[in-house]
């Protein structure tokens, strides 16, 4: 055999090598499970950063029907103030409009920078159309935020739904 065919031979050995090692190697984990590690108590660095690292694996899944729900979970539950943070960004730049209530309801947050991530994911997700009539501020009063929070979610229905088809 001529030395040429040994080397077409050799890769094509090592290109199927590799999508057979692709499609049957490790996989990444699945969104339940790592939505459960981003809930896991504790109050150790260690176990802080592995809560944030899971996150992260979960905002970086390519499935974003299995992740997009288990990161409004990560919002719901979530008593740690980075864990949530993180998944309120990962959640907003998965660009869910579904998301967006759940987001906007963090804007009462009792954690300033809860109320922040919250915002910016808000107002990014608006971008130019953000209501200029709404104005927000992390530190206003509680009453405050409630007023903003009602118009927002509002503003947001009504958007998603101009025509006021989906309204009771």
């Amino acid at each position: 055999m001529k030395p040429i065919l040994w080397i077409v031979l050799g890769l094509l050995v090592v290109i199927g090598g590799y999508f057979v090692w692709d499609y049957l190697g490790a996989r990444p984990p699945a969104a339940s499970k790592l939505s459960a590690q981003a809930l896991a108590p504790g109050d150790t660095e260690d176990q802080k950063n592995q809560r944030l690292q899971a996150v992260s694996a979960l905002t970086m899944l390519q499935d974003q029907k299995s992740a997009v729900p288990e990161l409004q979970r990560v919002v719901k539950e979530s008593k740690d103030t980075n864990v949530l943070v993180a998944a309120i960004h990962g959640l907003m730049g998965m660009n869910d409009p579904g998301s967006v209530s759940l987001i906007i309801a963090k804007l009462d947050h009792p954690e300033q920078q809860v109320r922040e991530a919250a915002f910016k994911s808000v107002k990014k997700y608006y971008g130019n159309d953000f209501p200029k009539d709404i104005q927000y501020n992390v530190n206003d009063t509680a009453d405050n935020h409630a007023k903003v929070i009602s118009k927002l979610q509002d503003y947001h229905v009504n958007k998603a739904d101009p025509l006021g088809y989906n309204k009771k």
